[in-house]
Protein backbone atom coordinates (compact mmCIF):
# COMPACT_ATOMS: atom_id res chain seq x y z
CA UNK A 1 0.00 0.00 0.00
CA UNK A 2 1.49 3.29 -0.97
CA UNK A 3 2.59 5.97 1.75
CA UNK A 4 0.57 9.01 0.41
CA UNK A 5 2.15 11.17 2.75
CA UNK A 6 5.12 10.87 0.40
CA UNK A 7 3.12 12.22 -2.45
CA UNK A 8 2.88 16.09 -0.45
CA UNK A 9 5.14 18.57 0.55
CA UNK A 10 5.54 18.65 4.78
CA UNK A 11 5.10 22.18 6.16
CA UNK A 12 5.83 21.64 10.25
CA UNK A 13 4.60 23.67 12.72
CA UNK A 14 7.81 25.57 14.14
CA UNK A 15 6.10 27.75 16.09
CA UNK A 16 9.48 29.71 14.95
CA UNK A 17 7.59 33.78 14.91
CA UNK A 18 4.53 35.24 16.85
CA UNK A 19 2.83 37.82 16.16
CA UNK A 20 3.40 41.75 15.77
CA UNK A 21 7.54 40.59 15.51
CA UNK A 22 9.61 41.94 12.90
CA UNK A 23 9.96 40.29 9.52
CA UNK A 24 12.57 41.35 6.84
CA UNK A 25 12.23 40.10 3.57
CA UNK A 26 14.73 40.41 0.62
CA UNK A 27 15.03 39.34 -2.97
CA UNK A 28 12.19 38.89 -5.68
CA UNK A 29 9.14 40.34 -6.09
CA UNK A 30 7.66 37.30 -4.40
CA UNK A 31 8.67 38.84 -0.86
CA UNK A 32 6.52 41.59 -1.45
CA UNK A 33 3.48 39.27 -2.20
CA UNK A 34 4.38 37.88 1.34
CA UNK A 35 5.23 41.05 2.85
CA UNK A 36 2.48 42.74 2.12
CA UNK A 37 -0.41 39.70 2.97
CA UNK A 38 1.68 40.02 6.74
CA UNK A 39 1.19 43.62 6.95
CA UNK A 40 -2.55 43.42 5.59
CA UNK A 41 -3.43 40.81 7.96
CA UNK A 42 -1.65 42.24 11.42
CA UNK A 43 0.61 39.06 11.33
CA UNK A 44 3.92 40.58 12.05
CA UNK A 45 5.36 43.76 10.76
CA UNK A 46 7.13 43.40 7.82
CA UNK A 47 9.36 45.58 5.74
CA UNK A 48 10.31 43.74 1.89
CA UNK A 49 13.07 45.09 -0.36
CA UNK A 50 13.79 48.35 0.77
CA UNK A 51 16.64 48.67 -2.58
CA UNK A 52 14.18 47.40 -4.99
CA UNK A 53 13.37 43.86 -6.31
CA UNK A 54 16.63 41.48 -6.33
CA UNK A 55 16.75 38.46 -8.32
CA UNK A 56 19.93 36.99 -8.48
CA UNK A 57 21.75 35.96 -4.96
CA UNK A 58 24.92 38.40 -6.12
CA UNK A 59 22.64 41.02 -6.20
CA UNK A 60 20.95 40.35 -2.59
CA UNK A 61 24.32 39.81 -1.32
CA UNK A 62 25.75 43.14 -2.33
CA UNK A 63 22.99 44.69 -0.69
CA UNK A 64 23.37 42.91 2.40
CA UNK A 65 27.13 43.64 2.38
CA UNK A 66 26.48 47.46 1.63
CA UNK A 67 24.36 47.28 4.72
CA UNK A 68 27.07 45.71 7.02
CA UNK A 69 29.46 48.17 6.15
CA UNK A 70 27.52 50.53 7.00
CA UNK A 71 26.49 49.36 9.94
CA UNK A 72 30.42 48.78 11.03
CA UNK A 73 31.20 52.35 9.93
CA UNK A 74 31.03 55.22 12.00
CA UNK A 75 27.43 57.07 11.41
CA UNK A 76 28.68 60.34 10.72
CA UNK A 77 30.79 58.70 8.09
CA UNK A 78 28.43 56.94 6.60
CA UNK A 79 27.52 58.91 3.24
CA UNK A 80 31.35 58.27 2.06
CA UNK A 81 31.33 55.05 3.11
CA UNK A 82 28.83 54.06 1.19
CA UNK A 83 29.84 56.20 -2.04
CA UNK A 84 33.23 54.22 -1.65
CA UNK A 85 31.35 51.07 -1.20
CA UNK A 86 29.24 51.57 -4.60
CA UNK A 87 32.04 52.71 -6.58
CA UNK A 88 31.70 52.22 -10.54
CA UNK A 89 28.36 51.11 -9.90
CA UNK A 90 27.76 54.83 -9.60
CA UNK A 91 26.96 54.97 -13.42
CA UNK A 92 26.03 58.23 -15.56
CA UNK A 93 23.88 57.80 -18.45
CA UNK A 94 21.10 60.15 -20.64
CA UNK A 95 21.43 62.76 -17.68
CA UNK A 96 21.04 60.85 -14.93
CA UNK A 97 23.40 58.83 -12.53
CA UNK A 98 22.46 55.57 -11.63
CA UNK A 99 22.93 53.00 -9.07
CA UNK A 100 23.66 49.47 -10.72
CA UNK A 101 23.64 47.69 -7.57
CA UNK A 102 19.68 48.99 -6.71
CA UNK A 103 16.25 48.54 -8.65
CA UNK A 104 15.70 51.17 -11.25
CA UNK A 105 14.23 53.42 -9.35
CA UNK A 106 17.33 54.57 -7.43
CA UNK A 107 18.04 56.63 -10.47
CA UNK A 108 18.58 60.72 -10.33
CA UNK A 109 19.94 63.38 -12.18
CA UNK A 110 22.09 64.08 -9.30
CA UNK A 111 24.43 61.88 -8.18
CA UNK A 112 24.50 63.67 -4.52
CA UNK A 113 20.80 63.22 -4.39
CA UNK A 114 21.26 59.41 -5.39
CA UNK A 115 23.85 58.80 -2.75
CA UNK A 116 21.86 60.34 0.10
CA UNK A 117 18.75 58.91 -0.83
CA UNK A 118 20.79 55.54 -0.59
CA UNK A 119 22.07 56.65 2.62
CA UNK A 120 18.39 57.42 4.30
CA UNK A 121 17.38 54.10 3.05
CA UNK A 122 20.23 52.36 4.42
CA UNK A 123 19.88 54.19 7.33
CA UNK A 124 15.99 52.95 7.95
CA UNK A 125 16.81 49.69 7.67
CA UNK A 126 19.27 48.95 9.49
CA UNK A 127 17.60 50.81 12.47
CA UNK A 128 14.70 47.87 11.51
CA UNK A 129 17.12 44.89 11.03
CA UNK A 130 18.10 45.86 14.86
CA UNK A 131 15.10 45.28 16.19
CA UNK A 132 14.29 42.46 13.28
CA UNK A 133 13.26 38.90 14.43
CA UNK A 134 13.46 36.72 11.22
CA UNK A 135 15.11 37.58 7.80
CA UNK A 136 13.45 35.99 4.33
CA UNK A 137 15.61 35.52 1.42
CA UNK A 138 13.96 35.11 -1.74
CA UNK A 139 15.88 33.68 -4.50
CA UNK A 140 14.29 34.33 -8.06
CA UNK A 141 16.67 33.38 -10.90
CA UNK A 142 20.39 32.54 -11.59
CA UNK A 143 21.07 34.46 -14.58
CA UNK A 144 22.38 37.48 -14.07
CA UNK A 145 23.78 40.74 -16.38
CA UNK A 146 27.25 42.11 -16.49
CA UNK A 147 27.66 45.39 -17.34
CA UNK A 148 30.59 46.11 -19.31
CA UNK A 149 31.47 49.59 -18.95
CA UNK A 150 31.94 49.29 -14.96
CA UNK A 151 32.68 45.79 -15.01
CA UNK A 152 29.45 45.67 -12.78
CA UNK A 153 27.28 42.51 -11.95
CA UNK A 154 24.28 44.54 -11.57
CA UNK A 155 20.79 44.35 -9.46
CA UNK A 156 19.18 45.90 -12.52
CA UNK A 157 20.04 47.04 -15.89
CA UNK A 158 17.97 50.39 -15.66
CA UNK A 159 16.56 50.56 -19.09
CA UNK A 160 20.51 50.84 -20.37
CA UNK A 161 21.09 49.83 -24.05
CA UNK A 162 21.08 45.77 -24.28
CA UNK A 163 24.34 45.69 -26.12
CA UNK A 164 26.13 47.44 -22.66
CA UNK A 165 25.33 44.01 -20.94
CA UNK A 166 26.28 40.60 -21.17
CA UNK A 167 23.54 37.80 -19.79
CA UNK A 168 25.39 34.92 -18.43
CA UNK A 169 23.75 31.81 -15.80
CA UNK A 170 25.20 31.24 -12.81
CA UNK A 171 26.87 27.53 -12.06
CA UNK A 172 25.96 25.83 -8.69
CA UNK A 173 28.91 26.30 -7.31
CA UNK A 174 29.17 30.03 -7.96
CA UNK A 175 25.49 30.03 -6.33
CA UNK A 176 26.23 27.96 -3.44
CA UNK A 177 29.40 30.71 -2.28
CA UNK A 178 26.99 33.26 -2.50
CA UNK A 179 24.26 31.59 -0.47
CA UNK A 180 26.66 31.07 2.14
CA UNK A 181 27.84 34.02 2.26
CA UNK A 182 24.17 35.64 2.64
CA UNK A 183 23.84 34.05 5.42
CA UNK A 184 27.11 34.85 7.19
CA UNK A 185 26.11 38.14 6.57
CA UNK A 186 22.76 37.89 7.59
CA UNK A 187 24.13 36.41 10.99
CA UNK A 188 25.91 39.49 11.20
CA UNK A 189 23.14 41.98 11.24
CA UNK A 190 20.70 39.95 12.78
CA UNK A 191 22.92 37.83 14.98
CA UNK A 192 20.68 34.83 16.54
CA UNK A 193 17.71 35.29 14.46
CA UNK A 194 16.23 32.87 11.94
CA UNK A 195 17.49 32.86 8.27
CA UNK A 196 14.60 31.62 5.88
CA UNK A 197 15.47 30.57 1.84
CA UNK A 198 12.95 30.47 -0.39
CA UNK A 199 13.13 30.20 -4.14
CA UNK A 200 10.24 32.73 -5.91
CA UNK A 201 7.72 30.13 -7.91
CA UNK A 202 7.43 33.41 -10.30
CA UNK A 203 8.82 32.24 -13.66
CA UNK A 204 11.32 34.70 -15.48
CA UNK A 205 10.03 33.82 -19.18
CA UNK A 206 12.04 36.89 -20.68
CA UNK A 207 15.05 34.71 -20.51
CA UNK A 208 12.80 31.90 -22.18
CA UNK A 209 11.11 28.98 -20.26
CA UNK A 210 13.64 26.52 -20.86
CA UNK A 211 16.54 29.22 -19.22
CA UNK A 212 13.69 30.03 -16.58
CA UNK A 213 13.08 26.14 -15.76
CA UNK A 214 17.02 25.52 -15.88
CA UNK A 215 17.86 28.60 -13.37
CA UNK A 216 15.34 27.32 -11.09
CA UNK A 217 16.93 23.82 -11.07
CA UNK A 218 20.17 25.54 -10.14
CA UNK A 219 19.31 27.68 -7.34
CA UNK A 220 17.54 24.46 -6.08
CA UNK A 221 20.54 22.79 -5.95
CA UNK A 222 22.41 25.00 -4.68
CA UNK A 223 20.41 25.63 -1.72
CA UNK A 224 19.84 21.96 -0.53
CA UNK A 225 23.74 22.13 -0.74
CA UNK A 226 24.37 25.20 1.18
CA UNK A 227 21.51 24.22 3.62
CA UNK A 228 23.07 20.87 4.11
CA UNK A 229 26.84 22.53 5.06
CA UNK A 230 27.86 22.70 8.32
CA UNK A 231 25.71 24.21 10.92
CA UNK A 232 25.90 27.42 12.48
CA UNK A 233 24.44 30.06 14.88
CA UNK A 234 21.32 30.80 13.34
CA UNK A 235 19.00 28.20 12.40
CA UNK A 236 18.28 27.80 8.96
CA UNK A 237 15.76 27.29 7.14
CA UNK A 238 13.91 26.21 3.49
CA UNK A 239 10.37 27.44 2.47
CA UNK A 240 9.14 25.24 -0.45
CA UNK A 241 7.16 27.79 -2.15
CA UNK A 242 8.47 27.00 -5.47
CA UNK A 243 7.95 23.08 -4.65
CA UNK A 244 4.43 23.85 -3.81
CA UNK A 245 3.17 25.36 -6.73
CA UNK A 246 5.00 23.46 -9.39
CA UNK A 247 4.48 20.10 -7.41
CA UNK A 248 1.32 19.97 -4.93
CA UNK A 249 -0.76 22.15 -6.94
CA UNK A 250 -0.03 20.84 -10.41
CA UNK A 251 -3.36 20.18 -11.17
CA UNK A 252 -4.45 23.86 -10.31
CA UNK A 253 -4.87 27.05 -12.51
CA UNK A 254 -1.60 28.31 -11.35
CA UNK A 255 -0.47 31.46 -13.46
CA UNK A 256 -2.27 34.88 -14.29
CA UNK A 257 -2.77 35.85 -18.10
CA UNK A 258 0.68 36.62 -18.25
CA UNK A 259 2.05 33.32 -17.58
CA UNK A 260 4.81 34.09 -15.47
CA UNK A 261 3.13 35.45 -12.29
CA UNK A 262 1.11 33.46 -10.01
CA UNK A 263 -2.69 33.69 -9.15
CA UNK A 264 -4.06 35.31 -6.51
CA UNK A 265 -5.37 32.27 -4.94
CA UNK A 266 -2.35 30.57 -5.40
CA UNK A 267 -0.70 33.55 -3.37
CA UNK A 268 -3.04 32.98 -0.71
CA UNK A 269 -2.42 28.77 -0.72
CA UNK A 270 1.11 29.55 -0.05
CA UNK A 271 0.17 32.15 2.67
CA UNK A 272 -1.76 29.73 4.41
CA UNK A 273 1.56 27.33 4.73
CA UNK A 274 3.60 30.04 5.43
CA UNK A 275 1.33 30.89 8.56
CA UNK A 276 1.08 27.08 9.17
CA UNK A 277 4.75 26.58 9.38
CA UNK A 278 5.89 29.57 10.96
CA UNK A 279 3.59 31.07 13.30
Amino acid sequence: MQNLEKHKLIFPNLNLLKQEQNLFFMGSCFSDVISEKINSTLLANALSNPFGTLFHPHAILQNLKLLLVVKSANPEFSHPTIETFLGNSIYAANNHFHSLYHAYKFHFNNKEILLKNITQTTSKTLDFLENCDALFITLGTAVYYHHKPTDTIVGNCHKLPQSEFVKSISDVQSLQQQIQEIRDVAMQLSPGKPVIFTISPVRHLRDGMLTSAVSKSLLQAALFETLGAENYSNPMFYFPSFEFVREEKAESPKFKFDGMHITESMEDAIFEKFKQTYF
